[in-house]
């Protein structure tokens, strides 16, 4: 580089170790961003107390990876700020949902769940499709969105595969309900993504999710428990007001969610740990 910068920026603590010996040769301010599913970094013997004295503060996008970070002895709860995922809302937004069904070639009158992710065990594809298949009535249609090894074999699939992701927000408009069973994250893009287009959310009850998701925007299951996932998604299908009452807490959850409102936070953040 031809200049020195402010900062240094680092996504993730591998990529945080790496950046240190420069920072610190040229006495520059250090930040990490975690958002790991899982921090494989830790300074439990103190091997790296040097690196983690020297970090300015951490942008942790779940508090779930603030307690981790601070468990592994990486940092302190008074250089964490927890700061969610956002999605582009000029994206992702409700959009009319007969219209997006027309325009993809979708049945107008049933009842539509999406999946959007690795089809994988962590995800939960399988389990989702498993859940499916054990509906009685046989009435509730999917789209499985992405790519992998576990496909989809329940009845009813409407669409498997892979979408550009400009195009993801109209096959979203065209659910009814999100779901996504994922076992391990640091905070899921694919379920904020899915709350700012208006949708109710199936997903894990885990720490991972506990700063987007509550009781008023989604039902929280045991991701491993393939009843629990057919309960909920059979719960929403039968419920519609239900759906409409998530629908729209969804929506105001994902208002504060957006990349906009993301930065000014991230840099307000930066500015008040540089001024220590």
């Amino acid at each position: 580089m031809k200049f020195t910068p402010d900062i240094i920026y680092c996504h993730f603590w591998k990529q945080g170790l790496k950046a240190y010996p420069f920072a610190r040769k040229n006495k520059i301010p250090l930040f990490v961003a975690s958002g790991e599913c899982e921090i494989f970094v830790n300074n439990k013997t103190g091997d790296i107390s040097d690196f983690t004295d020297y970090v300015k503060g951490v942008i942790c996008v779940s508090t779930k990876n603030k307690e981790e970070s601070i468990e592994k002895k990486l940092t302190i709860p008074e250089k964490c700020y927890v700061v969610p995922n956002s999605i582009n809302n000029n994206l992702f937004k409700v959009m009319d949902k007969e219209k997006c069904r027309v325009d993809l070639g979708l049945p107008k009158d049933k009842f539509i769940i999406a999946f959007v992710g690795w089809f994988a065990n962590r995800k939960g594809s399988k389990r989702v499709s498993d859940a499916i298949s054990r509906i009685d009535k046989n009435d509730v249609y999917s789209l499985f969105i992405g790519s992998g090894i576990d496909l989809p074999k329940c009845n009813n699939v409407l669409f498997t595969g892979k979408v550009n992701h400009d195009i993801l927000p109209k096959f979203l408009n065209a659910a009814d309900a999100f779901v996504l069973p994922t076992l391990q994250e640091g905070c899921c893009n694919a379920i904020i993504e899915a709350m700012a287009c208006g949708l109710p959310i199936i997903s894990s009850n885990l720490p991972f999710n506990w700063d987007v998701l509550n009781e008023r925007n989604s039902i929280m299951i045991d991701p491993m428990s393939i009843d629990e996932i057919q309960k909920a998604i059979t719960t929403l299908r039968d419920d519609v007001k239900l759906r409409n009452e998530m629908s729209i807490s969804s929506q105001e959850s994902a208002k504060e969610l957006t990349i906009g409102e993301r930065a000014k936070k991230i840099i307000n953040f930066i500015e008040s740990q540089i001024s220590l």
